[in-house]
C-alpha cells in the first residue's frame, strides 16, 4: 500500500490504519513544496479492511493526493 502526498514548509503529519492497526506514520514536511510524493507502507498481507488517515499535527495541513494498494 502507498499513499500520495504533498510535502510543503507548512506540512504536518498523519497516521495511516490499516483496520484499528497503525500501518505507518508519515511527515509531509519538506523545506519546498514537492507535490505527487509516493511514501510506500511495510507489506501487508491480503484482506479487506478499512483505511483510516489520521492527522497528527496541530494546525498543520497535509495533503493526501491518493492511496494506492497493490
Amino acid at each position: 500500500m502507498a499513499v500520495v502526498v504533498t510535502e510543503c514548509p507548512t506540512c504536518g503529519v498523519v497516521r495511516v490504519y490499516l483496520g484499528r492497526t497503525p500501518l505507518m506514520t508519515v511527515d509531509t514536511f519538506a523545506p519546498g513544496t514537492r507535490r505527487g510524493v509516493v511514501i510506500w507502507s511495510r507489506p501487508v498481507g491480503v484482506r479487506e479492511a478499512t483505511i483510516q488517515i489520521e492527522s497528527m499535527s496541530w494546525r498543520r495541513v497535509a495533503i493526501i493526493e491518493g492511496v494506492a494498494v497493490l
